[in-house]
């Protein structure tokens, strides 16, 4: 099935199954957000359980924060990835990334490494994340301990970066030792959870 006709089959099952937003949350859970682009998502799971709500975004903040308003969503505006700095980011609406060729319009934004936020939490309940590429270079500067303490991930892996199918076969296959998959459409979104 090419990449076309994975996302129509993704659209038609996900009314039916409501992937993105189906977890045993609560009120005391954590989740954290990397690329919250302008809230949609987050606001959905913050209206829907009630749960501490810790999004990172970068580019979009200012949008965000408007449309979060008062619930209890926290903004971070900066980037997680592999360290803390700053880096040149492109600007192309949802698909704003520190991947990107030199040709690209670009901002300088910061960073914060995935380590020191991991740093802040015991355990987190629900990672996502969608930050257009630079999955693979977090997941590739998380150690196996921190890879277990987030009880479910959802994941939208990218193609644009070097060797991405290798890239995300070798982060599959760690991720596997702890958690099960519980859905996966190929460079779509896919989602894990940790085996009790």
């Amino acid at each position: 099935m090419n990449h076309k006709e994975l996302l129509k089959k993704w659209r038609q099952e996900l009314a039916e199954h409501d992937y993105r937003h189906k977890y045993p949350l609560t009120k005391d859970s954590l989740v954290l957000d990397l690329g919250a682009y302008k809230g949609k998502w987050c606001i959905a799971m913050a209206k829907r359980y009630g749960c501490r709500v810790i999004a990172y975004e970068p580019i979009f903040h200012q949008e965000l924060r408007e449309a979060v308003g008062d619930l209890p969503i926290e903004i971070v505006n900066k980037a997680v990835a592999g360290s803390s700095g700053t880096v040149e980011c492109a600007i192309n609406k949802d698909a704003s990334s520190i991947v990107h060729s030199k040709e690209q319009k670009t901002v300088k934004i910061q960073t914060i490494a995935v380590v020191d936020v991991f740093n802040e939490f015991e355990s987190i309940d629900l990672m996502k994340l969608n930050v257009e590429g630079a999955e693979y270079e977090i997941f590739e500067s998380m150690t196996d301990e921190m890879l277990a303490r987030v009880a479910s991930y959802q994941i939208q892996f990218h193609r644009n970066v070097p060797d991405f199918e290798e890239r995300r076969r070798r982060i599959r296959k760690r991720i596997a030792e702890t958690h099960s998959v519980t859905y996966c459409y190929d460079f779509i979104w896919e989602g894990w959870d940790r085996r009790r």
